[in-house]
């Protein structure tokens, strides 16, 4: 398993630019809020316990995030939980039509911020070299936030010298 500086520094690498991240500020809970919404729909009753595709999904990326960096991992969880919970509600009290257009509004706009963002990076988004980066964006908006308030400043460190190192290999290969 890749270390979160190894996993954030590559995915940094692809979003120097203050515009990009600003974009990715916003588009990322949005896309990650489409996606649980429209798997709240699926739905299983184990007894009295009602378990949604989104709270699956976000079981596995959660053991996932914990296994990677225990503290980073609890605060990401603990910003995406409510929108799990904001979806599962949603899920209950909206026609499937509804929150299909819901779940289409939030996910284009956040993929268009995404994009735009790019746009100003002048480089790919991360996930079109590696589709498991896509798993990378909470953690990063959560570091993002963690180093605004001057925590975690070894892991800034370590993602900024992978990213640097990652970069300077990005612009290589594209002047080959």
């Amino acid at each position: 398993m890749q270390s979160v500086s190894d996993m954030l520094g590559t995915y940094a690498a692809y979003h120097r630019d203050a515009r990009n991240r600003l974009t990715h500020y916003f588009g990322i809970p949005l896309i990650t809020f489409s996606i649980l919404l429209i798997l709240s729909l699926l739905r299983m009753q184990v007894g009295p316990v009602t378990i949604t595709g989104a709270a699956i999904l976000m079981l596995v990326v959660g053991v996932g995030y914990l296994r990677l960096d225990m503290a980073l991992g609890l605060a990401t969880l603990a910003l995406i939980a409510p929108m799990l919970l904001v979806a599962d509600q949603l899920a209950q009290s909206l026609t499937t039509a509804e929150l299909a257009g819901w779940f289409g509004v939030t996910f284009i706009v956040g993929w268009a911020l995404q994009l735009l963002g790019h746009y100003y990076e002048g480089r790919k988004p991360a996930l079109a070299d590696n589709i498991l980066q896509i798993f990378s964006g909470p953690l990063f908006v959560v570091c993002e936030l963690l180093f605004a308030f001057g925590l975690r400043s070894q892991l800034r460190s370590a993602i900024d010298a992978v990213s640097d190192r990652v970069d300077l290999q990005l612009r290589n290969t594209a002047q080959s």
